[in-house]
């Protein structure tokens, strides 16, 4: 099994909480960390881990938001956060896993594991030296001798690739040291030992169902989820697809009925016919219908679905992002819509980005950033949340929305990216983003229909 070793010696990040959020609960923790899942560094389009640019921004120090810095510390954190939890002694950010095991001693925050309850954190020594090297939320023990716990910087679920955060399932002594770390939660203590407890699959009761794994393989279970999204008949099951087209791609598993005279699913028609502009809308995933589907969420088009396929765990996010937007904590599956829709009025501001960077899976902060100051003027569409300067880089949002609409992922919103994203929609392509823009509304048409 591939280990990522998280250790970052000697160092330690002063980020002293800045007020005194109010305590979260071991719940919503778990279930942020668990939204994580599939999350790769390698697969970022950004500089270093989405978890260390967050540490780098919040503590001002650019060294964590570089390539190849180890993030499970900081990934344990950014829940936290998330949360509204207190760290481990009282610390933001934290990427010390030995700076984190002597504040808990110190604070009274050790746990023998025989009182282990969901959402402590369980630490690793790989190297049996004494000191601790990997740390992660531990969510159950299982009856046959091993942990289960959700952890960053780590291999897939399966024991593939490195750098990812997944579910994992490891021996117990794998956890040399005879304590966990207990965070600050609001609802310490809500588990006893030897009551029911979460099994890191079914979702909290007080949840929505239907969330899944973003592991990037297709099977009954994300079926499943997308059916109750679009209210279908629920079998877990795309039926009637081209046998021809199985082995081709291995990212689909339970669930599809491979034949040989096919006929095509309702729930692929449906997502041909809503996101994937794929025309005619046959009910059948072949090749044209996987392009049309990578293009749509901007990763590599090349029209199979490998294991692990960052397609498949685009729209798993998005199954999830369906379903966390639905009414009320335990709304109807399929009855999801955002709690504050996108207003359609042609300008893009702070809040349409929002809904964007939600949903393109990248940090929610409401702002474009660096774009370049030239082109301000020419686009009295773009209004709040727009970073201009004189010096831009480029912005993650515009560079994944550049890859569906067909354009080099500069990050730049000038005249080329427009034109791409105005033939993208059908509108008129005159490179400019007017007041009461068109193709602004198009935009936030389609992601008021997610």
């Amino acid at each position: 099994m591939t280990v990522s070793v998280c250790r970052i010696n000697g160092m330690r990040v002063n980020g002293k909480m800045k007020g005194s959020p109010e305590m979260g609960k071991v719940k919503s923790a778990l279930q942020i960390a668990q939204n994580e899942t599939g999350y790769s560094y390698y697969a970022d389009v950004e500089a270093g881990s989405k978890y260390g640019r967050w540490a780098a921004a919040y503590d001002s120090w650019s060294y964590l938001g570089a390539n190849g810095v180890p993030y499970c510390a900081m990934f344990v954190s950014w829940v936290l956060y998330q949360a509204g939890v207190p760290n481990i002694g009282h610390q933001v950010v934290q990427i010390n896993t030995e700076t984190m095991r002597n504040a808990a001693a110190s604070d009274g925050r050790l746990v023998p594991f025989r009182d282990a309850q969901p959402g402590d954190l369980i630490l690793y020594d790989w190297d049996e030296d004494g000191r601790t090297d990997h740390i992660g939320f531990f969510v159950r023990e299982t009856e046959n001798g091993t942990v289960r716990t959700i952890e960053g910087n780590t291999s897939r679920s399966d024991g593939r690739g490195d750098g990812y955060v997944s579910n994992k399932e490891r021996p117990i002594d794998n956890a040399v040291f005879p304590y966990l770390m207990r965070p600050y939660y609001e609802d310490a203590g809500a588990f006893t030992p030897g009551s029911p407890v979460w099994d890191g699959e079914t979702p909290f009761p007080d949840y929505p169902t239907g969330q899944v794994e973003v592991d990037g393989y297709w099977g009954a279970r994300t079926t499943t989820a997308l059916q109750q999204v679009y209210g279908q008949t629920v079998d877990g099951v795309i039926s009637s697809q081209d046998r021809t087209w199985q082995a081709q791609n291995p990212g689909l598993t339970s669930g599809w009925n491979w034949v040989g005279d096919a006929e095509g699913s309702q729930i692929i028609m449906e997502m041909q016919r809503r996101y994937w502009n794929v025309s005619p809308a046959d009910g059948l995933i072949g090749p044209t219908t996987i392009r049309a589907m990578q293009r749509h969420y901007g990763t590599t088009v090349d029209g199979v679905i490998d294991e692990g396929s960052q397609v498949v765990m685009a729209l798993q996010r998005d199954i999830n992002a369906q379903f966390r937007a639905a009414p009320g904590a335990g709304g109807k599956p399929g009855s999801g819509t955002p709690q504050s829709p996108v207003v359609q009025d042609g300008y893009w501001g702070s809040g349409l980005t929002r809904a964007l960077q939600r949903a393109y899976s990248t940090p929610v902060d409401g702002v474009v950033s660096s774009q370049p100051i030239e082109w301000k003027a020419a686009n009295p569409g773009l209004t709040s949340g727009w970073e201009w300067s004189s010096d831009a880089v480029g912005s993650q949002i515009i560079a994944r929305l550049q890859r569906v609409w067909g354009v080099e992922a500069d990050g730049l919103i000038g005249p080329n990216t427009i034109r791409a994203m105005q033939r993208y929609y059908g509108t008129t392509a005159d490179g400019m983003l007017d007041e009461q823009s068109s193709v602004i509304l198009a935009l936030q048409r389609e992601l008021n229909r997610r």
